[in-house]
């Protein structure tokens, strides 16, 4: 993976998962920033996969929580899944983890 992320679209059950690099420290791009909301204009459910990321700076976090509202408040789904215990505790310090959605499998996104 050469980038932050990775987007698998599934049109046909309108919804995508998005597979996160197992270490995300790269810069958070107008791009990349773009390429998630985008994906919450054309999907009614988002699937974050974060459990192969040991480690996920503190500025993605942030724009995944701001997404995360954004989905709330247009009636979509969007959801991080694995969270390791290394980007727990980072979401614990930002005191972020009560305004993301986590859960344990891309499958129980669909169910939200």
């Amino acid at each position: 993976m050469n980038g932050p992320f990775e987007i698998h679209p599934d049109p046909a059950n309108n919804r995508a998962v998005v597979v996160f690099a197992p270490q995300c420290h790269h810069a958070r791009t107008k791009v990349h920033e773009d390429q998630l909301a985008d994906l919450l204009e054309r999907f009614d459910a988002v699937a974050c996969d974060i459990a192969a990321s040991d480690a996920i700076a503190s500025e993605w976090l942030r724009w995944l929580a701001r997404l995360t509202i954004r989905a709330r408040r247009t009636g979509k789904t969007f959801a991080l899944v694995g969270m390791r215990d290394s980007v727990r505790q980072t979401t614990d310090e930002l005191a972020m983890r009560d305004g993301l959605v986590v859960v344990n499998s891309v499958n129980e996104v669909w169910e939200l």
